[in-house]
């Protein structure tokens, strides 16, 4: 997997790159894994943005 995180003026773009078929993926359960992930990334992302002011 490769994570790339880049500046834009004051937010951050994230790109994601995973290189395992989709289809194994889910036969291994890492695709559950990765959904979580995001799920959780998402929690943390929106709970900063309350603590600094609201920004969305």
């Amino acid at each position: 997997m490769t994570v790339l995180f880049k500046a834009i003026g004051n937010q951050t773009s994230l790109s994601i790159h995973q290189t395992v078929p989709e289809e194994d993926a889910k036969r291994t359960g890492a695709y559950q894994r990765w959904i979580k992930m995001f799920n959780r990334l998402n929690q943390l992302i929106s709970d900063q943005a309350e603590k600094l002011g609201g920004i969305k």
